[in-house]
């Protein structure tokens, strides 16, 4: 008995959620959903790299940093913010410039 989603099947409900609801997500009570929302963000970019200007318009340097500043964020949580940070920074001089204000 198999009880496990497929991978593409996975795929397709993260898309279907969109930028709009991940960034809310990344800042979640629950680490697990967190970590989700942040990979998720970091997958849009590294496959559409022309999504980075969606996400920082939607505060997304903002909002993958407070991920990273919190004191006891678990390290499940933390790669992929850190990952998705890296995408979005990546070639990406208004993000640099963000990262840059936040100190």
């Amino acid at each position: 008995m198999e009880d496990i989603t497929p991978e593409e099947v996975l795929v397709k409900q993260k898309l279907k959620i969109g930028l709009d609801r991940m960034m809310i997500l990344a800042s979640d009570a629950d680490p697990l959903v967190r970590s989700v929302a942040a990979e998720s963000i970091g997958e849009e970019v590294w496959l559409n790299p022309a999504k980075q200007a969606e996400i920082n318009a939607m505060g997304g340097v903002e909002t993958l940093l407070s991920i990273l500043r919190q004191p006891n964020e678990r390290i499940e949580t933390l790669l992929p913010a850190l990952w998705s940070l890296r995408n979005l920074l990546h070639n990406n001089q208004d993000a640099q410039i963000q990262l840059n204000d936040f100190d």
